[in-house]
């Protein structure tokens, strides 16, 4: 008599295992949808934020080419950083008016949870520092990113004329414009 095996191979225990976890982050992420799509539509027409798909699409291509295929490793931090993201969906939704930018917040901490959870390939380290892609959507309340952005422009071009000024470049600078003989260019 031959004795049948009902378990399954352990791979596949793994591969269902995996498949549950992913499946029930996606539909986490379903359920940010629609406010991330009005967040994102709106954010569109922003001046200094018409590049933003490109960080999303980076950060997703980045995330997969890094991930290992290992086990991810979800800590007691990861697991925080989900509570997080599932608090501020809900306290977005039940506003009076809900309000997108909380949930995209959210959606920040929810992937800051799965890259901290997985590693990177060939090394033993989180992907947190993917994060930054999809934290540089998320304009700053108050309009102090336009405050910001300002403020790393007069840097920049301030820079920008130092090195000019070493490299023996005659121009001069007056606020985020340098000046050359016959051209100007705007920092």
């Amino acid at each position: 008599m031959s004795s049948v095996n009902s378990d399954p191979p352990a791979s596949e225990v793994e591969w269902k295992a995996v498949l549950k976890r992913e499946m029930t982050f996606l539909l986490l992420i379903a359920a940010h949808l629609p406010f991330l799509l009005s967040y994102y539509r709106g954010l569109w027409s922003r001046e200094h934020y018409q590049f933003f798909p490109f960080a999303l699409v980076f950060f997703v291509v980045l995330l997969k080419q890094r991930q290992s295929r290992e086990k991810m490793n979800w800590t007691v931090t990861s697991g925080v950083l989900l509570a997080v993201d599932l608090l501020l969906l809900l306290a977005g939704t039940a506003l009076p008016s809900p309000s997108p930018w909380l949930v995209v917040v959210g959606v920040c901490f929810g992937l800051a949870a799965w890259c901290l959870a997985a590693t990177d390939t060939g090394y033993r380290r989180s992907l947190l520092y993917l994060m930054l892609l999809p934290i540089l959507t998320v304009r700053l309340p108050s309009l102090y990113d336009l405050e910001l952005i300002n403020w790393l422009q007069s840097v920049t071009t301030t820079v920008a004329s130092r090195i000019l000024l070493h490299l023996q470049y005659f121009h001069y600078q007056t606020g985020n414009t340098l000046h050359f003989p016959g051209k100007d260019f705007l920092v």
